[in-house]
């Protein structure tokens, strides 16, 4: 015989089985909310304007030091996702790869160019405006180079154009620094 505990309450209403059409509303209620957020992520996310792909800017000319600079971003919809900033000499090396201009630039500047590159692009990436982005102590000249390169990119993902921006760089305002 069972005990009081587990007999069924005669006054508690058993769950009637769902019908055809309760269990439609379930089955749909997990993709309406879906929908509604999808709906409300597309209305509040700002319209940048850029087109996705590859798109490249770089300096029409080797500067003083034997460097052509260069950034590339990449844009998923819409916003900037990736950016490498670099230069390249004359044989084709690559800056950050540059061990000995590395080394030198750490010990006269106390950080490498390499760093200051890493930051800048990174920072763009952050904040989706190369205007934006703040020049670090030692690194104006790189900064400067680095805003007119990624307002070049910037204004080819606008127009959808992939070809390689050449930008004329500004003079070199500080030749004492990176």
């Amino acid at each position: 015989m069972p005990t009081p505990s587990t007999q069924p309450s005669p006054h508690r209403r058993r769950p009637s089985p769902p019908t055809a059409r309760r269990k439609a509303k379930l089955a749909l209620r997990p993709a309406a909310w879906l929908l509604v957020l999808l709906v409300a992520a597309c209305n509040s996310a700002p319209s940048t304007g850029l087109k996705d792909g590859y798109f490249t800017a770089m300096a029409q000319g080797l500067d003083d030091k034997g460097w052509q600079e260069f950034l590339t971003i990449s844009v998923t919809n819409g916003e900037i996702t990736t950016a490498e900033f670099n230069a390249r000499n004359v044989s084709g090396l690559l800056r950050s790869w540059d061990p000995v201009l590395q080394r030198h630039t750490h010990r006269t500047h106390g950080v490498n160019a390499n760093a200051w590159q890493r930051l800048y692009a990174n920072s763009l990436v952050a904040v989706q405006k190369p205007d934006l982005i703040e020049p670090m102590p030692g690194g104006r000249r790189l900064h400067a180079v680095f805003v007119a390169l990624a307002q070049a990119a910037v204004d080819n993902s606008r127009l959808g154009r992939e070809e390689v921006a050449l930008v004329e760089l500004p003079p070199n305002q500080f030749p004492n620094e990176l």
